[in-house]
């Protein structure tokens, strides 16, 4: 294969969670990120934090009428 210049094709896996349907929620605040009341609207995120023991999550819940921190959790695995 090398003297004839052919490299052979290799299939990539697919990880198993790609392979399932994803969980969706329906866009009750259409971009109105907008809050008039306090506990009126949460928002979540999660970040990936690389350390070198390996990789830990943050998750956030954020109110939006003031921006305040409802809660946080720091985690080894991304299911908090």
């Amino acid at each position: 294969m090398k003297i004839l210049g052919i490299k052979a094709v290799k299939k990539k896996r697919v990880p198993d969670h790609y392979k399932s349907t994803p969980l969706r929620f329906k866009n009750i605040l259409n971009r109105n990120f907008k809050a008039n009341n306090l506990n009126e609207k949460w928002v979540t995120d999660v970040t990936y934090i690389k350390t070198s023991s390996g990789m830990v999550y943050l998750s956030v819940i954020k109110d939006l009428y003031n921006s305040e921190i409802v809660d946080w959790k720091l985690s080894k695995r991304p299911d908090n």
